[in-house]
């Protein structure tokens, strides 16, 4: 997460609201600069995408935690599999992207942080607003 300066100090809501933000403008490459640098998403764009994608956040009991990537490193006995990747929040309101994690032989499964490299304890996920897996589904739903 980019180190940015908080100009209002509205409490949690706008510091959870302001970590999606600046999550979104990191994830979100729309090119290159002249000096081959990325080019990130706008703020206010981010912020225009997440109205118009009527963003909700649903617990994390409601992901699907399919497996649809396995890698091998049989010359290492690790096979990793991983579900689908999704944009997730912990009880302090960090925002990251993470997928359920399978371990060899399923003796561990836990959701993985893919930027911190580490297990994670995520509350909420958000969905792709096309997902119709979840499309009727709101914050609230059990």
């Amino acid at each position: 997460m980019t180190n940015t300066k908080k100009i209002d100090d509205g409490g949690p809501a706008f510091s959870r609201h302001e970590e999606m933000i600046d999550a979104i403008c990191n994830a979100v490459i729309l090119g290159e600069d002249e000096n081959d640098r990325p080019v990130h998403l706008e703020p206010r764009e981010a912020e225009a995408a997440l109205v118009a994608a009527n963003v909700r956040w649903l617990p994390i009991e409601l992901a699907d935690k399919t497996i649809t990537q396995v890698q091998d490193f049989s010359e290492v006995g690790l096979t990793l599999r991983n579900s689908d990747r999704y944009w997730v929040r912990d009880e302090d309101g960090r925002i990251y992207e993470a997928s359920w994690s399978v371990s060899n032989h399923g003796r561990q499964n836990y959701w993985w942080d893919w930027e911190g490299e580490s297990p994670v304890d995520p509350v909420e996920f958000m969905p792709h607003p096309l997902d119709t897996r979840f499309a009727a589904r709101k914050a609230g739903d059990a």
